[in-house]
C-alpha cells in the first residue's frame, strides 16, 4: 500500500488528501506524532511546505532514541509511560 494515493472519507465521499503528518513509533503502545503540512512535491525533502516538518521529526526522533541509549529516557514497567531524568533536555 506504500504507493497508494492518500485519501480520506467525508460524507461518504473519498477525497484526495496530501496532508502529511510525521510520527515516531516507539513501541506497540506509544507513538509520537509530529506536525506536518500539505505536501506539494513528490518527496518531502523537495516540498517547501513539509520539508522543515520532515527534517525536524527526523532530528527529534534520533535525539529521543539517543536519550533511551544514554538512559536519560526509560520506560515504566508496562512500557506505556516514558520516564526521564529531570535534567534531560533535547537540544537541536
Amino acid at each position: 500500500m506504500r504507493n497508494k494515493e492518500p485519501t480520506y472519507i467525508e460524507e461518504d465521499q473519498t477525497t484526495s488528501n496530501n496532508l502529511r503528518l510525521y510520527c515516531h513509533r516507539l513501541n506497540d503502545h506509544v507513538v509520537i506524532l509530529y506536525g506536518g503540512a500539505i505536501k506539494t512535491a513528490g518527496k518531502a525533502q523537495d516540498c517547501p511546505q513539509v520539508k522543515e516538518h520532515f527534517n525536524l521529526a527526523n532530528i527529534l526522533s534520533r535525539l529521543i532514541d539517543q536519550g533511551f541509549v544514554d538512559d536519560d529516557i526509560e520506560w515504566n514497567d508496562d512500557d506505556r509511560d516514558i520516564l526521564y531524568n529531570e535534567d534531560f533536555k533535547i537540544n537541536y
